[in-house]
């Protein structure tokens, strides 16, 4: 019990140092961190990892339920969170435009198609499939990180910045298609979430706001821990990881909508 205490004193004062020392620094300071943040993990990827290949073992999900002619049933039918949630936010945009950038569109539309393309994936999950699942993702996870820079760095091209990003996201599964190496698309996946946890504790603002932020990822972890214990999480709650992989995901968008939306 002692050395557990002594372990979170630890992480608390490492923590509290870390937030503190940032907020000492510039804006400008923070802001090239950011940078910098969003980078690492690409060059930690290209230099010191080796090619990462699609595990075949990944489609042996948990579900094999077949309900109503549909194979995978949960994993299917999970998905519908997404479009209810981003249906949500779309709606939302619509009616407010003027808490809302194009960037938010985009975020928002990208998890909508989320629906269609994982659903898609899980009927029959194999290489090609996974295309369409992915392609969606990359676009929504490039529109949430042009909303991040274009709110952090003031940008005023926002457009450009956009497409840039959203490009890159798509190399990334062409690249994964080409050469059979997830590196870039790991790194569009990873980037952001890490970058959103860094604004959060250091550049929050109006649009930004921590508490929000810090839900959403922690949804979003617990969404990717789900989805690496598919077959453990059946086991244990009677309901696979995977589908709840996807109910976790659409709360991180829904708590990203309210912070727009608060």
């Amino acid at each position: 019990m002692l050395t557990i205490y002594i372990q979170k004193v630890k992480l608390r004062f490492v923590f509290t140092y870390f937030v503190g020392y940032n907020f000492l620094m510039s804006i400008e300071s923070r802001r090239y961190i950011l940078l910098f943040i969003l980078i690492a993990p690409l060059i930690y990827l290209y230099g010191f990892h080796h090619q990462m290949v699609q595990n075949q073992a990944f489609y042996n999900f948990a579900d094999q339920h077949l309900y109503c002619k549909i194979p995978h049933f949960h994993n299917v039918v999970s998905n519908i969170v997404f479009t209810i949630f981003s249906g949500y936010g779309i709606f939302l945009y619509f009616k407010e435009k003027e808490k809302f950038t194009i960037s938010w569109l985009v975020f928002l539309l990208g998890v909508f198609f989320v629906a269609p393309g994982s659903a898609y994936f899980h009927w029959n999950p194999n290489d090609a499939t996974l295309v369409w699942d992915r392609l969606p993702m990359t676009v929504g996870f490039m529109g949430l990180t042009s909303v991040a820079l274009v709110e952090v760095f003031k940008i005023k091209k926002e457009g450009l910045l956009l497409s840039l990003l959203v490009a890159l996201g798509i190399y990334s599964v062409i690249h994964w298609v080409v050469f059979n190496d997830l590196r870039v698309y790991t790194w569009v996946q990873v980037a952001p979430i890490v970058g959103l946890l860094y604004i959060s504790m250091t550049i929050p603002s109006k649009v930004l706001k921590t508490r929000y932020l810090l839900i959403a990822v922690a949804f979003y972890l617990l969404a990717k821990a789900s989805e690496t214990y598919d077959q453990q999480v059946l086991d244990f709650i009677g309901y696979n990881g995977h589908s709840l992989k996807h109910i976790l995901a659409g709360f991180s968008t829904l708590s990203l909508i309210w912070m727009r939306k608060d």
